[in-house]
């Protein structure tokens, strides 16, 4: 009697293809994406659950598999598409942007009354600095990571919601009330060297609904800001620290928030300098 012969076992998904990967990202030459091409019987086929791990390179998590085409003999292939989570990266643009304004105002000083000018918001169009951050959604387990494996969120039922976004830049004068808003207020200072506190609007504690440190920055502060004489220190709302950014810029727009391949998450930020 004749024995047939067979390479496995065909209710099985097993790979019928080499490791394709491939930077997906302009101007990133990382490989973020690998494409495998898989093979079983079309009865058997069962879809595998996002975020599952491809089983050579755990690295990858599974974002999509393609269409399912048939080979003959009741078999189906397919391709398996995983993803890391990418690094930040930035990316050069041009945005509308009206500078923050202010109205004019005035300050006793040794009993004389001193007229402080504002300046109207004008609509123009400046360079523009956009980042992208990318957030992994991790159901299973509860939470949602960064690139690093940080969890930036913990609790059930993790949703897009639930990624930190960062607020646009406003500006409230230091004579603002913020009683009309019922908000707290508050002052930080950015230490000894800082002679001008910031005023805050609430105080913060770390959720995304409530600003950064630096989102309403007095009148002095900004000016300050703008003639490039203080460093701008940014609000991170993981960890509730404020850091030094070395650097002169302001959230031009709210963070636009999408998703970039199956669980992972994209984050755009854009940056302007400050005028």
């Amino acid at each position: 009697m004749s024995v047939p012969y067979v390479s496995g076992n065909l209710n099985v998904a097993a790979a019928c293809g080499g490791i394709v990967l491939s930077a997906p990202i302009p101007g990133v030459n990382v490989d973020y994406v690998l494409e495998q091409e898989f093979l079983c019987a079309r009865a058997s086929f069962v879809p595998l659950t996002l975020n599952s791990v491809h089983p050579v390179l755990p690295s990858f998590r599974l974002v999509e598999e393609t269409p399912k085409a048939d080979v003959t003999g009741e078999m189906c292939r397919w391709t398996r598409r995983y993803a890391k989570i990418p690094a930040p990266h930035n990316q050069a643009s041009s945005i509308a942007y009206s500078p923050v304004g202010y109205a004019g105002d005035s300050v006793t000083l040794g009993g004389i009354i001193t007229a402080v000018p504002g300046r109207s918001r004008i609509a123009k169009v400046v360079s523009a600095r956009v980042q992208h951050d990318y957030f992994l959604l991790d159901p299973a387990n509860n939470r949602i990571l960064d690139c690093d494996g940080n969890v930036v969120f913990s609790g059930a039922n993790p949703s897009p919601l639930d990624v930190p976004l960062l607020q646009e830049h406003r500006y409230y004068g230091p004579y603002y009330s913020a009683v009309p808003l019922g908000l707290v207020l508050d002052t930080i200072s950015y230490g000894p060297a800082d002679p001008t506190p910031q005023y805050l609007y609430p105080v913060p504690n770390g959720t995304p609904v409530q600003p950064p440190y630096d989102a309403y920055p007095t009148r002095g502060v900004y000016e300050t800001w703008v003639a490039k004489s203080a460093t701008v220190k940014t609000y991170d709302h993981t960890t509730n620290v404020l850091t030094d950014t070395g650097s002169y810029e302001l959230v031009a727009t709210a963070s636009e928030l999408s998703r970039w391949m199956g669980n992972i998450l994209e984050r755009r930020t854009v940056y302007i300098e400050a005028e």
